[in-house]
């Protein structure tokens, strides 16, 4: 649990790595019935994101809609690459 409570994003490998991690130990924990929601993930995981993600996190607080991890992972994914061509140009 501490494992998964202590990871944060920190820009090294991708961000659908990261996540997958995050769910791989919930897995685990899982197995171990330690019972966590999805949506605790999909929270966790947006609080881990450092700030240059700032937009996600608000689009998942304003709009209302849940998120499964596969979405978070899917908008993470679309904001990275946004993020990796404004630091090119």
């Amino acid at each position: 649990m501490k494992q998964l409570m202590d990871m944060r994003y920190d820009n090294v490998g991708g961000v659908r790595e990261f996540i997958m991690k995050m769910v791989h130990i919930w897995t685990k924990l899982k197995s171990h019935q330690v019972n966590l929601n999805k949506k605790f993930i999909v929270k966790h995981a947006l609080i881990s994101l450092p700030t240059d993600y700032t937009q996600i996190k608000i689009s998942h607080n304003t709009v209302g809609e849940k998120w499964i991890v596969n979405d978070l992972i899917t908008k993470c994914v679309v904001e990275e690459e946004k993020l990796k061509n404004e630091k090119v140009t």
